[in-house]
């Protein structure tokens, strides 16, 4: 018996490294270069186009996105670019768009790739947003 645990362990092991390989390696996002942070909030009862000037709020946005990122190609959360937060330098810029929902996922426009943020990561994020009008669920 005690033979066949460690070729058993051995093999479960090499499995969960494929498995880990295949949903793809979580990756953080470099969101340092980022010198401008806007916010895109088109629903139905509300248009809202601003810049956010506040310094914490923009490092604290900053942070927030600077997470693991993680591939995925079935979310169903509803995302959007006319729901989105955007940072760029003038050249460079990564669009993320938040789930219309209060789900913490927020999705990299353009890709497969998300930031999964953690309840206390989302509220934070609802706060900060919410100065700005973006309100969630979407409305």
């Amino acid at each position: 018996m005690k033979k066949l645990l460690i070729p058993v362990l051995i093999v479960l092991a090499i499995g969960l490294v494929f498995i880990y390989i295949a949903r793809g390696f979580p990756t953080r996002i470099n969101t340092d270069f980022a010198t401008k942070v806007s916010l895109r909030y088109h629903y139905p009862n509300k248009s809202i186009d601003t810049v956010i000037t506040d310094t914490n709020d923009v490092k604290a946005l900053k942070k927030l996105f600077a997470g693991p990122v993680y591939r995925d190609g079935g979310l169903s959360c509803g995302f959007s670019p006319d729901v989105s937060i955007t940072l760029s330098d003038g050249q460079k810029k990564i669009v993320f768009c938040p789930a219309c929902d209060t789900c913490g996922n927020i999705r990299i426009y353009g890709s497969d790739r998300y930031v999964k943020l953690s309840d206390k990561q989302r509220k934070r994020f609802d706060t900060i947003v919410k100065k700005y009008g973006m309100t969630f669920p979407c409305e």
